[in-house]
């Protein structure tokens, strides 16, 4: 029998956090088959060990992929997890995905139920997702509510991009898989929870469940948080660039996404340390405001104008 959700876990250098990310998944309660589509990025410490162990004893539960790291795609010449969790995607069955990255894990042994039970109560829903806690790297807790809610439970595309901004767990969201299997050639240009947001609502909105079923974890190995500001500042950046490059989302946030555009190249221009870095941006972002005739032709004219001014008061 198909199963209904692929949850998909993605996992590097996770050795002390993987076995109880997957007992999590393992322990859930649910009237309907799942699949465990578990993508290891050839880890340099024991999580490959504990992944092909975890496999061998719930081999009827979890298929395991074992990536190598020449396939891994970089970014700002750091490496990411894109090409792992798109081939866990290309090689899931399930009707409904949902996440669950090595290093987090989930709360409620009825998550997967009560989340597949929304979807199938709201149709319209391209997916849903709840609140988490923070953990540190010793499941000690920092903070009971991961995601701030607005008062909002629907979140559709325009508030995906402006206000949601991917701004709960990972481990929370469930989404129908015919939402981004289409789109996935795009995806791992520049994928994130962010752009997985905004692509997946294309078909629908995205629910928001006022429940507590999943735990995020802080540490220095994070994707996101282990990295410098300057850094997340750049990639942020490329994620913008990416959308304005997407006919049919430019068409609808052009300004937006301009605006969003030349503030970030502002940011890493302002916090460079480095004179070639900061003029590369700077380059950067001239090339991009160049596809304005109209900025152009004021750049110009207060060019002539400052220039004219000058002369008149050498004189």
């Amino acid at each position: 029998m198909q199963p209904l959700v692929s949850v998909i876990v993605t996992t590097y250098n996770h050795e002390k956090y993987i076995e109880k990310c997957l007992d999590s998944i393992l322990f859930q309660k649910t009237n309907f088959k799942y699949e465990i589509v578990l993508g290891e990025d050839e880890s340099n410490d024991k999580t490959r060990k504990i992944c092909i162990k975890y496999s061998e004893k719930y081999s009827n539960k979890i298929n395991l992929f074992l990536r190598s790291r020449n396939n891994v795609i970089l970014m700002n010449g750091k490496p990411t997890g894109r090409y792992n969790f798109v081939q866990s995607i290309k090689q899931s069955s399930g009707k409904y995905i949902t996440i669950c990255e090595g290093d987090d894990y989930w709360t409620d042994p009825y998550k997967l139920q009560k989340q597949v039970d929304y979807l199938r109560e709201n149709p319209k829903a391209v997916g849903c997702f709840h609140n988490s806690i923070t953990v540190n790297q010793n499941n000690e807790m920092i903070n009971k509510q991961y995601f701030v809610n607005t008062e909002a439970k629907v979140w559709n595309q325009e508030d995906c991009l402006k206000i949601l901004k991917s701004s709960y767990s990972t481990a929370s969201i469930m989404f129908k898989s015919v939402a981004i299997k289409s789109q996935l050639d795009e995806y791992i240009k520049i994928g994130s929870d962010f752009i997985l947001d905004i692509l997946i609502t294309k078909h629908g909105d995205l629910h928001y469940l006022d429940e507590n079923m999943s735990a995020y974890r802080l540490h220095q190995g994070g994707i996101w948080q282990g990295q410098s500001k300057q850094h997340n500042y750049i990639i942020t950046l490329m994620r913008f660039l990416f959308l304005y490059n997407q006919r049919d989302i430019k068409s609808k946030y052009k300004y937006y996404l301009k605006a969003k555009i030349i503030d970030f190249h502002d940011k890493i221009i302002e916090n460079s340390t480095s004179f070639n870095q900061k003029w590369k941006y700077k380059i950067s972002k001239l090339r991009f405001l160049n596809y304005s005739p109209k900025y152009l032709a004021n750049r110009l004219m207060q060019s002539l104008h400052y220039r004219t001014k000058s002369i008149r008061n050498k004189k």
